[in-house]
């Protein structure tokens, strides 16, 4: 297998794989931490929610493939912005979700890194 097919699908596992696998892991953790939210991610995740942490991950991830980590900044003041009334009810919730997402993109971020100088 090439080089370039190589390292195309460590890119893709960093943003596709790793959106899929972090989303799974942070329903669980949410309602592990919180058991009265099982139905509440359910309808949420039907909605822009669904989009908006893909968009999110994208874009972590992207940040850390260029290694503008300050950038990952700008994704936390944005969520706080349009989501600061419902932050307000569920602060706890919002924290939780918000910083395993982060975390998660981060991590496939870093390990799509680690993966490519392996290649290289």
């Amino acid at each position: 297998m090439g080089i370039y097919i190589q390292k195309l699908l460590i890119i893709g596992f960093g943003y596709i794989g790793g959106y899929f696998i972090g989303s799974f892991l942070l329903k669980k953790i949410l309602v592990i931490a919180d058991p009265s939210i099982k139905k509440d991610i359910k309808i949420k995740a039907r909605k822009v929610g669904r989009w908006i942490g893909a968009c999110e991950h994208f874009l972590i991830v992207t940040f850390v493939l260029m290694k503008e980590y300050t950038a990952i900044g700008l994704i936390f003041a944005a969520k706080e912005i349009v989501r600061s009334k419902e932050i307000e009810e569920k602060a706890s919730y919002y924290l939780l979700g918000t910083m395993l997402s982060v975390s998660f993109a981060i991590l496939f971020g870093v390990l799509t890194l680690e993966l490519l100088k392996l290649i290289s």
